[in-house]
């Protein structure tokens, strides 16, 4: 315990419980007056772009990502584009590359090195702002609709969840993946806007 310090603000679940001082649960904002949300498609013909941008590979099980993309790409030919680009981009070119897919897939990380992972990060939250599905892991799923709300994300906790949940987007009609990408956008815009956020840090510090 640090003398100095009244209390300690943790931005994702899996760092909660390691001995910090008096812990908040408080994620990072998204700006989302400047991302806008893009509804129509990407592609003129309707075939839906999933993309997949990785951080780390490795920890972000890029790996399992590409296996799955590539047996639904045999099993439903000329339906879908799987966009894949492990290198690391300036948060901007990143941001420009997310919004030319429908769909983003930021992680798989069900563990890693034994330990419990697989927490959304801001990737995701941009991504939802701009109105694109987010298909990733979310171990915390459960501790985020106590805490938070309705998540809306498109939670996928095994290899099974993520062939089902990618086949089902697949599937969609034009119009239940619009309502998918308008739920993307209202789920940041309610619960990790600048201004959400920053009533939680100020109920952090009215608690201390």
């Amino acid at each position: 315990n640090n003398p100095i310090v009244d209390a300690t603000i943790i931005q994702t679940y899996d760092l909660l419980g390691f001995g910090a001082k008096n812990e908040h649960w408080v994620m990072a904002p998204t700006n989302i007056s400047l991302l806008q949300p893009q509804y129509s498609s990407v592609r003129k013909d309707g075939i839906l772009v999933f993309a997949h941008y990785p951080t780390s590979p490795r920890t972000k099980n890029s790996e399992l990502v590409v296996k799955v993309m590539t047996e639904l790409a045999s099993k439903h030919p000329n339906k879908f584009l799987f966009r894949y680009d492990p290198k690391t981009m300036p948060w901007s070119k990143n941001l420009e590359r997310i919004s030319q897919c429908d769909v983003y897939i930021e992680q798989l990380a069900f563990n890693l090195q034994g330990h419990v992972h697989g927490e959304i990060g801001l990737a995701a939250q941009e991504a939802a702002a701009m109105g694109k599905p987010v298909i990733a892991a979310v171990n915390s799923w459960k501790q985020y609709e106590e805490e938070y709300g309705s998540l809306g994300v498109l939670v996928s906790n095994s290899e099974k969840d993520f062939y089902d949940t990618v086949e089902r987007v697949i599937l969609m009609t034009q119009e239940e993946l619009l309502s998918e990408k308008k739920r993307a956008r209202e789920w940041v815009q309610t619960f990790h806007s600048y201004e959400h956020i920053g009533n939680r840090l100020v109920q952090v510090y009215d608690s201390i």
